[in-house]
């Protein structure tokens, strides 16, 4: 409670006393989400996990389960499969930081944006490997699909797995 409704009681009493009183109002406003952009970087190992390196940290504002959302919603995996890695200069050093209310909309669109690109690698390697043109590989709900897969959709895991008979090497993407 304010107390507002008895100020002008108050005020009287005030005066009586030679005091002023007086109601003062404010207004704050906080600009979030701020740029100029964030960076992030995601790796996936031939077993099928995923890392995602983020200069945001987790604050105790959902953050990690969010990123880890955002990247397994991406790629489709699930979510146990994603490990986030934060805040180290080291792994991203052109990165901006955590501040202003900006870890998921700023740090989440750099986590998406650095998994399409992983799953575009993905889609490469799996290209050359089946000795198809890249265009005849797509992305879609139940994994990786094309018309020159006539079985149907491969799932991520399966496509890791065949990437793995004849790779040592995760596939990363900045």
């Amino acid at each position: 409670d304010s107390g507002y409704e008895m100020f002008e009681a108050e005020r009287a009493a005030a005066l009586k006393r030679g005091k002023y009183l007086g109601i003062g109002f404010s207004n704050h406003v906080e600009q979030t989400a701020v740029g100029p952009y964030e960076d992030a970087r995601v790796s996936l190992d031939l077993n099928g996990r995923m890392t995602v390196f983020s200069p945001v940290v987790a604050m105790g504002q959902g953050t990690e389960i969010t990123l880890r959302q955002i990247a397994a919603d991406e790629i489709g995996l699930d979510i146990e499969a994603i490990e986030i890695k934060f805040g180290n200069s080291d792994d991203l050093p052109d990165a901006i930081g955590a501040f202003a209310s900006r870890g998921t909309a700023i740090g989440g669109s750099a986590v998406r944006q650095a998994t399409r690109a992983l799953k575009h690698a993905l889609l490469d390697r799996l290209a050359a490997q089946l000795n198809c043109g890249r265009e005849d590989l797509y992305w879609s709900e139940e994994g990786i699909d094309g018309p020159f897969l006539t079985d149907g959709p491969i799932s991520v895991k399966t496509g890791l797995a065949r990437l793995a008979s004849s790779s040592s090497s995760a596939i990363e993407e900045a």
